[in-house]
């Protein structure tokens, strides 16, 4: 992660502890995101909307279920907006998020 996006995001998590009353659980689970979109490629600065899909389908792959990519993408999107509210940067990418299969045994 380039030290600029790691410096957003760093902001972004404590601002989320302390002026949004997250919870530690909270802020660890949204660390999780970050710390998936690191170790998915190096990213020079903020994600472009074909980066994070290409991280969403790698995550897929990888077998993380339609739930757990819906809060990676639940957090990367408050993240996006933040960026953008905050630091009047162009641009707005929205991920939109998985649907859930869901199998009945009848």
């Amino acid at each position: 992660m380039s030290s600029r996006l790691h410096n957003l995001a760093d902001a972004f998590l404590k601002q989320g502890l302390y002026l949004r009353n997250w919870s530690p659980r909270i802020a660890r689970t949204y660390g999780q995101a970050f710390t998936s979109l690191d170790n998915s490629g190096g990213f020079s600065d903020i994600p472009t909307k074909q980066q994070l899909e290409r991280w969403i389908v790698s995550l897929r792959g990888k077998g993380v279920s339609p739930g757990g990519v819906n809060m990676y993408i639940r957090t990367i999107n408050s993240f996006l907006s933040l960026v953008r509210r905050v630091y009047k940067l162009p641009g707005y990418i929205r991920l939109a998020k998985m649907l859930a299969v869901v199998f009945s045994s009848k």
